[in-house]
């Protein structure tokens, strides 16, 4: 159908191989900007302060000009992220007192993943984010209420309305709570539109994955 438009406009001028090539490349493009885009709202809604116009899949930090912790992202595309990446992220981390990195990968090996679990922790932080998984931004899908994880004064007074933490669990590896950066311990405030209540807030405490 492709080929069939373009020799309309122009008869003669491209092939069938080049119209495919032309394909891909406008994919590429648009695979690149929907994927950049996804991590500049995901990024705005973490409170940080994001830059107009990013460079496509080039590292780059971000900072958080209220509290000045700053975020790291890293995109290691060819392939599953080995040990020897996880070790240049902490290294720059280290380094430059970085709070947290979004790794955009297609996954972790094996010897990545145990590096990557005996590091995390709640002042050092890495997560894993296949492209796939921001070709949309979750937070923006009809069917998912406003999510906001609660400062710590906030997340005190919450786990001690509903007597130390008898909440009910959202995971680390949810799609919302690694959207928003969200750590083992965290309270998400979520609020729900009720037919015939209106507003009704509700509260999940992240734990870690289910598998762990």
């Amino acid at each position: 159908m492709f080929y069939e438009a373009v020799q309309t406009l122009a008869p003669g001028t491209f092939g069938e191989l080049d119209c495919l090539c032309v394909v891909l490349h406008f994919q590429i493009i648009f695979t690149m900007n929907v994927i950049m885009k996804t991590l500049s709202r995901m990024l705005g809604r973490r409170n940080y302060q994001v830059p107009d116009i990013l460079e496509p899949f080039k590292n780059f930090k971000v900072e958080n000009p209220d509290t000045e912790k700053t975020c790291l992202v890293w995109f290691s595309l060819d392939g599953k992220a080995g040990v020897t990446v996880i070790g240049d992220i902490v290294k720059q981390m280290e380094a430059e007192d970085v709070y947290e990195t979004v790794l955009v990968t297609e996954g972790l090996t094996s010897h990545a993943t145990q590096k990557l679990n005996s590091i995390n922790s709640p002042n050092f932080f890495i997560c894993v984010m296949p492209p796939k998984s921001l070709m949309f931004d979750v937070c923006d899908h009809q069917f998912v209420p406003p999510h906001r994880i609660l400062g710590e004064d906030e997340r005190r007074k919450v786990m001690e309305k509903y007597d130390n933490g008898k909440l009910p669990v959202i995971y680390l590896d949810d799609p919302v709570a690694k959207y928003m950066g969200a750590r083992v311990g965290d309270v998400f405030e979520i609020v729900r539109n009720r037919p015939n209540v209106g507003e009704h807030l509700y509260y999940r405490q992240v734990f870690k994955n289910r598998d762990q």
